[in-house]
């Protein structure tokens, strides 16, 4: 992750992945006039070496996401333990 951009946090993702997205769009409606099959790029090696901001974008809301889905089952987890205790 990159700390050039502070820490991330969900609303800080949500602004990026917008601005991101809004960046995208003028993008594709660039390269719609020029060649229809165009419009995204086939591969994450395409992505990274078209669209750098938006690979960057990407992984750190795939890392984020990640990372929620841990403390989430982490939580699931410490509540099952918990629950197992109480019955013994």
């Amino acid at each position: 992750m990159s700390e050039a951009f502070g820490p991330i946090t969900p609303e800080s993702t949500q602004v990026a992945a917008a601005a991101a997205q809004a960046k995208l769009t003028a993008g594709i409606e660039q390269k719609a006039d020029a060649n229809a099959s165009t419009l995204v790029p086939n591969n994450i090696g395409a992505l990274k070496k078209e669209a750098p901001e938006m690979y960057e974008l990407m992984k750190e809301a795939i890392a984020q996401r990640i990372l929620s889905d841990l403390r989430r089952a982490s939580r699931r987890i410490r509540e099952a333990i918990r629950k197992g205790r109480q019955r013994h």
